[in-house]
């Protein structure tokens, strides 16, 4: 069950007595907190943010999904509950907190294929909740890097607020508190029963929303690049100033 199909649930599972559902929700039902540890493992409690729909939906079909399993006998009804972080496509827009604002907060993307072998191995998987993210986390510069080829500064905090409502591409507050505080998930449990992701954070975001040279830079040597544009823009904008007091005066 997958998460274009979670309004369909409750009459799906009213249809099925017995065997094994394998839900796809969202480690976003987690919600994004300055209080969430990190990483977050599968026994923290879901707070979706209020306002995030996604998140409140994947917490909803929780919901709905475990009170199907517990209305069946000892062991005739299996669920797992996979949580992953936001899966990126080629063709499929940028997920709600495309990093937009201003953090230093880690980011987490999964790709397509790691997504569809953790499908794979829950079909044999223990019943439980298992958290799906790659190893790792990549920084919002450098998100924003890899997509523009520079690395261009964040919106602020509260501007952010505002932009959301011209673009549409942050759920304000909720899109900007997953962008702004820290949100990482721990994977261990889902490795611990065969999982192995193949892809990092940087390398799904990069095949989704390929657009610089510097996806095809090794990891280090892109950090330093990353991080001379950053402090090149800052020297053009200074001296760009400087030279429009200079003609003022």
């Amino acid at each position: 069950m997958r998460p274009p199909q979670w309004e369909y649930l409750p009459s799906l599972l009213e249809d099925r007595s017995s065997g094994r559902v394998v839900l796809v929700s969202s480690a976003m039902a987690y919600g994004a907190w300055p209080s969430n540890p990190v990483p977050i493992d599968e026994s923290a409690p879901l707070r979706p943010n209020p306002g995030h729909g996604a998140a409140s939906a994947a917490a909803e079909a929780e919901r709905v999904a475990r009170r199907w399993e517990a209305a069946g006998k000892s062991g005739e009804r299996e669920l797992v509950v996979l949580r992953p972080v936001p899966v990126v496509a080629s063709g499929v827009g940028p997920p709600a907190h495309l990093p937009l604002v201003d953090s230093e907060a880690p980011l987490q993307f999964l790709h397509t294929d790691d997504m569809e072998s953790a499908v794979r191995v829950a079909q044999s998987a223990p019943p439980g909740t298992y958290n799906v993210a790659p190893d790792g986390s990549v920084d919002a510069d450098t998100a924003r890097a890899l997509v523009k080829g520079v690395a261009s500064p964040g919106l602020p905090r509260r501007l952010a607020h505002l932009v959301a409502g011209w673009t549409g591409r942050l759920s304000a507050p909720a899109g900007v508190s997953f962008s702004a505080f820290a949100w990482v998930v721990d994977n261990s449990k889902l490795r611990a029963v065969g999982w192995a992701p193949v892809h990092d954070s940087e390398e799904a975001w990069v095949a989704a929303y390929p657009g610089s040279e510097l996806a095809e830079l090794p990891a280090g040597r892109r950090q330093k690049v990353v991080l001379a544009l950053g402090v090149s823009a800052v020297g053009l904008i200074g001296l760009a100033a400087a030279e429009l007091v200079r003609r003022r005066k």
